[in-house]
């Protein structure tokens, strides 16, 4: 098995990456200001940007680069005994990164072994993470006078659905569907989820990568598109207009991105669901011009990952036997789930006659009867009466009641066609069903549940109404601690720097054994070592399966078998939860920070995180890195080194029966997980590996010594250049020592961009030799060497052939794309002198390319954005409805049809836009945009002036909030010399351009502010036809190549291809005196 084969596996991880910190300072200050928005999002989001600049894709896998040599070997002691000298310094630390070292923590010698099943474990169990999705049209919270209020803002809309675990069980994709409206107190967020109306179907084109890179790209960008969101925000601030929601602090001045919060009481809550619920319909119709209001039905979700519960084990839970199949053999072939033939056969079995009990069991609804089973292992026993069977109290407050709050207005009948399939709750049980047969044993298991799992229980009750729940999903977390059963066939330096206690990590090859190969599962290596980390599954490992399936068949018979009522989901074993951690304070210079203030707070909050100072008194708690090996000593000196192990567990509330919907239900599986963990040890320890606490994790804070050291470095070094920053060499150094510390810790394998990491030796120094080595050849960042070997850097493979740097993704992840195009033209124009603008020739074909690739996307995003924005007002302007409606649909065909031309700028297409309806005798639906006349040149030299003094006022003016063109503009009007180009000649280049890429018209500006309510149409100037040149002679002949040579020079030097002058042989036939006649063409 090839070590690349290994390192591929690990690709297929998705981890779930943590939100940003600090949410405002992605939202510039005044964004409440939306008129320049464009409706591109500003800011990465929650993943590195590598698409932007690069395409792993199409990386050369067989590509040849220098082999290691000369590495040495250094035992992991070694290793940390070093870092931990008094002595070792940031020079020391750099140093090591680009020397080969070779380290294997994992050696027998360092006392790590298989894990032995006879050493004692002590799994510890905690609830992390529990998610709710409800049903269309359906509120989820019901009256309770429940103690727990909810912050409601539109300050974070944006946020993507963290909610992973939740997501990946939806049957459809994420994407553009979700609005985050609050946080509760309680720690749950609270989301707006559009559902299809129809079911999607699931999109397999493309290889197993290129599936999981739209999974990704799914859950990144889920906020919906933000025209869609501000009527949404709209919407709800029109829901506490109502009566009973008046005065609860939202008022009608709110808008997107707002700071402003209301703390709502739970019932409130209650009564605002109810109502967006019930008015939905009215929006719908209004908006149905827009497809997407009609093809989509909100859901209320809620989730809260880390809650961390800690389920105590009491004596019953211990000798809790394992639960067996409720389903006889003779019973396998009458299965509802089974062959068709089967079914019909038993079908006339359960109704001989009407029944003498009339449907009672439907109306308890305040206390749920509960059904006794056998004792797991039992057959069952068909001569039971339901009759004689003890019911089973809940808590008060916990019943299934029909309050207001259970249905919205005219949808307590719909959608019933699942719940009514599974709802026989009101039929009285036949002879050889499964509620005969729970007589004899508690189903809910009521006294397993611990003090903090019963309150759980209880909160649920009581906060949801669960007929409007259309599945509940729950992490079960087991924390697996191990002590040494006999710790002294240790050697003795080792039992005297440890106690007998054990931490375990996932071993690769274990894996590979007990998964049948290398699918199925994904490899997180800690500390840089390919064999040992953590570990991940989209389903039950194999060790677990069988529990879970068993649990799945038994819930399926219950609820007369209803298919997936009960499913098991993603399953994840992990060592530590730290965090990402990101540095790119350090690679934007001060100087360009400036221009923007909230630019300029971020990189200085980010800046004062790097240097400790949000913690004066210990630096060490809030430094990158540092912070890190601060909290596995005080992990490990609390004895706390447990590999965690996670398993999720959906259950689906809208198909089980009437008398099991209830949390009982729901939390029920938990136990024969938790059973699983305290007993079968030998089925889980066999994919794991034991390490000396000493070794690991001590080796992870050895590692953060030398990434804390040399970011310190690079900060000093940062300081030092005052104004310009850090040079493109240690902006690269910098990034690359970001994105190695954030592997360190976490194996996703995603931040190392093998397109730069491979031609540096990296890569193959962490498959061979588990080593962060980076090659001083390509870069050296040791001592004041700054070294950068420019010509033989990654570049693109498109005809520009740009360098691809690491730096630039980081910086859009924490300051935007404005930011980020900003910094990659100054480089690429300023550092690497690219593009050679060195006459008006080359400065055209860069002018057409930015117009055409840049201006016309941007500026068509920019007016699309508006004009829905405006035909969303106008559905709430009190106009009838019913004829803004069909205007309003026409218009939204025209709009779509605009943004798909080829020149939606040209003369032709605004009146197309703008006018056709009107000449109709038909109005837009919205206000038509003034409009004012202005010469060509005169409108180029307002670009040329912006751009070229790159003001953050005079840019508004011609380019919307997110706009990257004028910086690339810009940046390359500074850095090319007046002689080649002139001011004059670039305004004229401007002029020329914009007529070749068809702009006819430009939106307007208002306060010196981009806006579409203004129009400026440019003179019309006669569009120059490019004359056809064709190349004759011989192919390959010396004459043809010597023309083609000859065309592109004068290409070059004129920017068009010359006309051929005519030389058409004549003969003079002019009429002379001596009998001649004028000239005749031939």
């Amino acid at each position: 098995m090839t070590h690349n084969t290994i390192i591929d596996a690990m690709d297929e991880y998705d981890v779930l990456l943590d939100e940003i910190a600090d949410p405002e300072d992605c939202v510039p200050m005044g964004a409440v200001d939306e008129s320049n928005d464009d409706g591109i999002e500003s800011f990465a989001g929650t993943d590195f940007v590598d698409e932007l600049y690069s395409d792993g894709g199409d990386d050369d896998e067989h590509a040849s680069f220098c082999v290691l040599t000369m590495v040495v070997s250094t035992p992991a002691e070694n290793f940390i005994s070093r870092t931990n000298a008094p002595d070792f310094d940031a020079t020391q630390a750099l140093e090591m990164f680009q020397r080969r070292y070779t380290i294997d923590y994992g050696r027998k010698a360092s006392g790590s072994r298989a894990a032995n099943p006879d050493d004692r474990y002590f799994p510890i169990f905690h609830l992390d993470m529990i998610g709710i999705v409800g049903r269309p049209l359906r509120p989820i919270t019901k009256r309770s006078g429940f103690f727990d209020n909810v912050t409601f803002t539109l300050r974070y809309w944006f946020s993507s659905y963290a909610g992973k675990h939740v997501s990946t069980n939806l049957p459809f994709d994420i994407r553009n569907r979700t609005f985050r409206i609050a946080t509760a107190a309680s720690r749950e967020v609270w989301f707006i989820v559009m559902h299809p109306v129809q079911s999607q179907m699931d999109d397999l084109s493309g290889s197993h990568g290129q599936r999981r890179q739209r999974q990704k790209a799914s859950r990144r960008s889920s906020a919906v598109e933000r025209h869609h969101a501000k009527a949404l925000a709209e919407y709800i601030i029109e829901i506490f207009t109502d009566g009973e929601l008046l005065g609860e602090g939202v008022e009608p001045s709110w808008g997107l991105n707002d700071r402003r919060t209301s703390s709502l009481s739970y019932d409130k809550r209650t009564t605002f669901q109810t109502l967006f619920m019930k008015n939905w319909e009215a929006f719908s119709r209004n908006h149905s011009y827009d497809r997407f209001w009609v093809d989509n039905e909100p859901a209320f979700h809620t989730y809260d990952c880390g809650a961390n519960i800690e389920i105590e084990v009491n004596e019953e839970l211990k000798d809790l036997p394992m639960e067996t199949r409720l389903r006889s053999e003779s019973e396998d072939d009458e299965d509802p789930d089974s062959d068709s033939e089967s079914e019909s056969e038993i079908e006339p079995e359960p109704e001989p006659e009407p029944e003498p009990e009339p449907e009672p069991e439907p109306e308890l609804d305040p206390e749920i009867e509960s059904q006794i089973e056998p004792e797991s292992g039992i057959e069952p026993e068909p001569d039971s009466e339901l009759e004689h069977e003890p019911e089973l109290e809940l808590d008060s407050g916990s019943a299934l009641d029909t309050c207001d709050a259970n249905t919205a207005d005219g949808h307590d009948d719909d959608d019933e066609d699942q719940r009514d399939s599974t709802d026989s709750g009101n039929e009285a049980p036949t002879e050889g069903s499964p509620a005969d047969s729970e007589n004899d044993h508690d189903v809910y298991q009521e006294h397993l549940y611990s003090d903090g799992l019963d309150h759980l229980r209880t909160e649920l009750e009581r906060k949801y109404n669960i007929d409007n729940i259309d599945q509940i999903s729950y992490a079960l977390a087991a924390d697996i601690n191990c002590i040494e059963r006999n710790p002294s066939i240790r050697a003795p330096s080792q039992q005297d720097v440890d106690d007998g206690t054990l931490s375990l990590l996932a071993d690769r090859r274990a894996l590979v054994q007990h998964f049948g190969g290398l699918e199925g599962f994904t490899l997180y290596p800690l500390a840089f070592h390919p064999r040992y980390g953590n570990f991940s599954s989209p389903r039950p490992p194999p060790f677990l399966d069988d529990v879970c399936l068993v649990m799945r068949d038994n819930m399926s018979y219950r609820n007369n078998g209803a298919e997936d009522v009960l499913s098991f989901g993603y399953f994840h074993a992990y060592s530590s939860d730290l965090k990402r951690i990101a540095t790119g304070a350090l690679t934007l210079p001060p100087g360009e920070a400036k221009q923007r203030g909230y630019i300029c707070a971020r990189q200085q909050r980010l800046l004062r995180t790097l240097s400790g100072e949000q913690s004066p008194d210990q630096p060490s708690l809030t430094m990158p890195f540092a912070r890190g090996g601060h909290r596995i000593r005080a992990s490990m000196s609390q004895g706390q080194i447990a590999l965690r192990m996670e398993q999720v567990v959906t259950i689906r509330p809208s198909r089980l029966e009437r008398r099991h919907r209830h949390f009982f239900t729901g939390l029920h599986p938990i136990f024969q997980l938790m059973r699983f963990f305290l007993k079968e040890k030998r089925a889980y320890t066999t994919v794991l590996r034991s390490f000396l606490p000493s070794v690991f994790p001590t080796i992870l804070c050895s590692f953060a010594k030398l990434f804390e050291l040399g970011l310190a470095e690079m900060h000093r070094r940062f300081l030092t250049r005052a104004e310009k920053g850090l040079d493109l060499a240690l902006s690269e150094a910098v990034a690359v020592l970001d994105r190695l510390g954030n592997y360190c810790f976490t194996g996703d394998t995603r931040v190392l961009m093998t397109t730069v990491l491979r031609p540096l030796l990296t890569m193959d120094s962490l498959k061979l030799c588990a080593w962060p080595y980076v090659s001083t050849d390509m870069l050296d960042f040791r001592g004041s060497s700054r070294k950068m070997d420019v010509v033989r850097w990654p570049r693109t493979k498109d005809e520009e052939r740009k360098p691809i740097l690491l730096h630039i993704a980081s910086l859009e992840y924490h300051y935007g794309r404005v930011v980020a195009a900003n910094c990659h033209s100054r480089v690429w124009f300023g550092q690497l002198g690219a593009e050679d603008i060195s006459h008006v020739g080359s400065a055209n074909t860069f002018l057409g390319k930015i117009f055409r690739v840049f201006w016309v996307p941007q500026m068509v995003a920019f007016m699309a954005h508006q004009l829905r924005i405006q035909l969303g007002q106008g559905a709430r302007s009190g106009r009838d409805p019913t004829e803004h409606l069909r205007r309003s649909q026409r218009f939204g065909t025209v709009l779509d049809a605009w943004e798909q031309t080829d020149e939606p700028f040209s003369s032709g297409q605004f009146d197309k836009l703008f006018l056709n309806m009107a000449n109709d005798n038909e109005p837009i639906p919205l206000p038509a945009p003034s409009r004012s006349d202005k010469a060509r040149s005169d409108f180029a030299t307002e670009i040329y002036d912006a751009c070229l003094k790159g003001g953050e006022t005079a840019v508004q003016a011609i380019a919307s909030k997110n706009a990257t063109w004028p910086s690339m503009l810009g940046e390359a009007t500074r850095h090319t010399r007046e002689g080649n180009v002139t001011p004059r000649e670039w305004i004229d280049a401007i002029t020329n351009q914009m007529v070749e890429a068809g702009i006819d018209w430009v939106p307007g500006y208002y306060r010196r502010r981009l806006t579409s309510r203004r129009v400026i149409q440019l003179d019309k100037v006669q569009r120059h036809e490019r004359p056809v040149v064709v190349l004759t002679g011989p192919p390959n002949s010396l004459k043809r190549e010597a023309k083609a040579a000859e065309l592109r020079l004068l290409m070059a030097a004129d920017g068009e291809p010359p006309m051929k002058r005519s030389r058409k042989r004549r003969i003079d036939i002019r009429w002379r005196s001596d009998t001649s006649i004028g000239p005749i063409a031939v």
